[in-house]
């Protein structure tokens, strides 16, 4: 009877530990931030520009060779990403930051991967703190970037 007593308290400490763990692989943001690491480019009116999204959540604008953190923060600060697929379309903001780690303001878009290696990007059209509502709507304005680096996830296709 003992030995039965004990196999089932066994079995019921290793269900409530299995149960409690979460695997963060399965969640939905972390995936899809994991997705979007890496450069993507866009053409659009003549001007080339690129987002570079990396490991460590920070993220970089570059515009026509010029980045955002060169540029607007003047080297002295830097710029984080964040994703929220809570939401649809999905959000995604870019943060600056002061060298203190103080906020000083938010870039907000609207995002959707096509495929793995192409983005839809969109902004409001008039005002970079506002996220647009859709990628239809007339206070929108859509981009599509394509991957030009690859993830280091990666691995080289092997040859038969």
């Amino acid at each position: 009877m003992k030995n039965i007593f004990f196999s089932c308290v066994i079995i019921f400490a290793v269900t409530i530990q299995a149960c409690s763990t979460v695997d963060s692989s399965l969640d939905p943001n972390k995936v899809l931030r994991q997705k979007l690491i890496g450069k993507w480019e866009a053409a659009d009116s003549g001007q080339y520009g690129y987002f570079h999204f990396k490991k460590d959540g920070r993220a970089d604008i570059v515009v026509d060779g010029v980045s955002a953190i060169e540029s607007q923060l003047k080297n002295q600060g830097f710029m984080r990403f964040q994703l929220n697929s809570d939401v649809q379309p999905m959000a995604l903001d870019i943060n600056a930051y002061s060298p203190f780690a103080e906020k000083i303001g938010t870039f907000k878009m609207i995002m959707e991967f096509v495929d793995d290696d192409t983005l839809r990007l969109s902004t409001h059209r008039k005002d970079e703190a506002r996220r647009p509502n859709s990628f239809d709507s007339d206070d929108g304005d859509p981009m599509i970037f394509t991957r030009v680096d690859t993830r280091d996830k990666r691995s080289p296709e092997k040859k038969p």
